[in-house]
């Protein structure tokens, strides 16, 4: 699958989600300190994530600074309108083990002229004691 070739993207939504997230974080009376560096292509690590609430924000934190990320999930979560959603947030679907995906990010990486892509280390929500040897 092309990752370029996502389902319609929700850009006209992003007023909103900035005004979401602007919103959660003043009532969660979290402070967003710093920047992101002025790069086309960056690869952003999302750690720890051990709760399904890390994705809201991580939504939060997109809307806050008008990014335009990839992450990857689990090939397994395509299924339905679940699909649709994930795509247009900017999901990537992650087939098979680390053997296969890293070669596959890696021409995503050669191909394009900016991609900002999200990692979680752990590629689970479990809770570790350090990070996986492999990250």
């Amino acid at each position: 699958m092309d990752i370029w070739r996502f389902a319609v993207r929700v850009h006209r939504y992003r007023c909103c989600l900035k005004w979401l997230s602007e919103m959660y974080f003043r009532l969660t009376g979290w402070v967003i300190e710093g920047s992101v560096p002025d790069e086309p292509k960056l690869v952003i690590i999302g750690y720890p994530h051990t709760s399904n609430w890390d994705l809201f924000v991580f939504l939060a934190i997109v809307g806050h600074f008008g990014l335009d990320v990839r992450f990857l999930a689990h090939e397994g979560l395509f299924t339905g309108p679940l699909a649709w959603v994930l795509r247009s947030w900017g999901a990537i679907p992650a087939h098979g083990g680390a053997r296969s995906v890293v070669p596959e990010v890696v021409a995503w990486f050669d191909r394009a002229d900016t991609l900002l892509l999200v990692l979680a280390p752990e590629g689970t929500r479990a809770a570790g004691s350090a990070w996986k040897s492999g990250f």
